[in-house]
């Protein structure tokens, strides 16, 4: 089996979208709906097989406060992918990752592949 080096994947969009909770299901963990705050930044790793290769995802769950924004701007350096959440249930949320979020990763990592990713709906 053929290990490769990790890939690095950045989860970023307001405070209280949803991003950690997203990150801790996508890992197989159970959702909670809790609200967690992200400090700075939290790392997850999640390795998986495919195509007979380990494969490992490095994400990042950058924190969404404004007070981080410096530091969440070294982050950005090196991401291949890059996830920006929203809530659902909010206008002002998705305006904010469309506004601001996503012009900023743009200029920041323009080869990274962006997602934009709508959290908090349930039915």
């Amino acid at each position: 089996m053929v290990v490769e080096a990790g890939t690095k994947v950045i989860v970023i969009g307001a405070a209280g979208s949803g991003k950690t909770s997203l990150v801790t299901r996508l890992v197989g963990s159970t959702f909670s709906p809790e609200y967690q705050t992200s400090f700075g930044a939290d790392l997850t790793v999640k390795t998986s097989n495919l195509e007979n290769k380990q494969r490992t995802l490095n994400i990042w769950v950058c924190a969404g406060h404004a007070r981080y924004k410096a530091l969440m701007e070294q982050f950005y350096v090196d991401s291949r992918a890059v996830l920006i959440c929203f809530d659902m249930t909010s206008l002002s949320s998705f305006k904010q990752a469309k506004e601001i979020w996503l012009p900023e990763i743009r200029g920041a990592v323009p080869d990274a592949f962006i997602l934009l990713v709508g959290t908090k709906a349930s039915s």
